[in-house]
C-alpha cells in the first residue's frame, strides 16, 4: 500500500498558518491557545479539502508538521556533521525546510532566500542552480544548530518520511573514527529526547487540566445563571397571584358596597 502523500500545497499552508500564529505545538496561555486551535481546526478542512492533496484527521496533520520540522532540523545537523568529518552525504534544503527551521527560531522567514546545500564543499542557488565555492550556513540555521545535537550518523533514528518535499541522496558512507563516540553520541540524543518528550507531555497535561477547569467553571456559572433564572421567575409569578388575590379582594368589597346602597 503506498503511504499517503502531502502535497506542496498542504505543506505550504501548512507552513503559512506557523508563520503567522507561531508553531502549534508550542503550548501558549490561555485564550491565545484556544483561538489558535480554532484556527487550526479551519486550516485543516481547507486542507482536507484540496482535490490533489491527501485526508488527514487534525492529529495526523500535527504529525505531518511535526515530521517536516524534525527532517530539516536533522538534515541541517547532518550538514553540520559533514564538516566534522562525518560521511559524505548530498541534501538539499528546499524553501519551505528554510522556512520551517525560520519557524523554529522565532523569525520572520525571508521567501526570498532558498538556497541548496551541497555536502561537497559547495552551495547552490535553488533558482539558478549556480555553484559558488566557500559554502556557508544562514545565521538562523546557525541558531538552531547550537539547538541540537548534530553528532549524527546513519544509524540515527530519523522521523519518518511524510511528504515527497524532503529529497536525500546518500552517498557512500565514510568509516567513523569513533565508534564509541558516536554511540554516546547517539544515546545522549536518545536521552534528550526522551527527556524533551515527558516534559512537553506534563506541560500539556497542565494546559488540559486548566482548560478542564476553565470548562467546569463556566459550565458550573450557566447552571447557576439558569437557577437564578428560573428562581426569578417563580418569584415574579408569586408577585402576580398576589396582586390578583388582592385585587379579587377588592372587587368583593366594592361590590359589597354597592349592594348595601342599593337595598337602602
Amino acid at each position: 500500500m503506498n503511504k499517503a502523500r502531502t502535497s506542496r500545497k498542504q505543506m505550504s499552508m501548512i507552513i503559512d498558518f506557523m508563520e503567522k500564529y507561531g508553531d502549534i505545538h508550542k503550548p501558549r496561555q490561555y485564550p491565545a491557545q484556544e483561538m489558535i486551535k480554532l484556527k487550526w481546526k479551519e486550516l485543516i478542512k481547507k486542507l482536507n479539502s484540496i482535490s490533489d492533496g491527501h485526508y488527514r484527521s487534525e492529529i495526523r496533520w500535527g504529525k505531518v508538521w511535526s515530521d517536516f520540522k524534525n527532517n530539516a532540523r536533522r538534515k541541517l545537523c547532518k550538514i553540520v556533521n559533514v564538516s566534522k568529518g562525518g560521511p559524505a552525504v548530498k541534501f538539499i534544503i528546499t524553501d519551505l525546510e528554510h522556512r520551517a527551521l525560520e519557524i523554529m527560531q522565532n523569525k520572520s522567514p525571508n521567501k526570498d532566500e532558498a538556497v541548496e546545500i551541497a555536502i561537497d564543499g559547495q552551495v547552490q542557488e535553488q533558482e539558478e542552480g549556480k555553484s559558488l565555492s566557500n559554502a556557508s550556513v544562514p545565521d538562523y540555521m546557525n541558531s538552531v544548530v547550537k539547538t541540537e545535537d548534530c553528532t549524527m550518523t546513519s544509524d540515527t533514528p530519523e522521523t519518518s518520511r511524510q511528504s515527497p518535499l524532503i529529497e536525500e541522496t546518500p552517498k557512500p558512507q565514510q568509516p567513523t573514527t569513533s565508534s564509541q563516540a558516536i554511540k554516546d553520541a547517539v544515546t545522549q540524543l536518545i536521552l534528550e529526547a526522551d527527556k524533551n518528550g515527558r516534559d512537553y507531555g506534563r506541560q500539556r497535561d497542565r494546559i488540559d487540566v486548566d482548560l478542564e477547569r476553565e470548562r467546569i467553571r463556566q459550565r458550573d456559572e450557566e447552571l447557576r445563571l439558569r437557577d437564578y433564572e428560573l428562581r426569578e421567575r417563580v418569584r415574579q409569578r408569586d408577585v402576580e397571584l398576589q396582586l390578583q388575590d388582592k385585587w379579587l379582594e377588592f372587587m368583593k368589597e366594592a361590590m359589597h358596597l354597592i349592594k348595601r346602597h342599593l337595598e337602602k
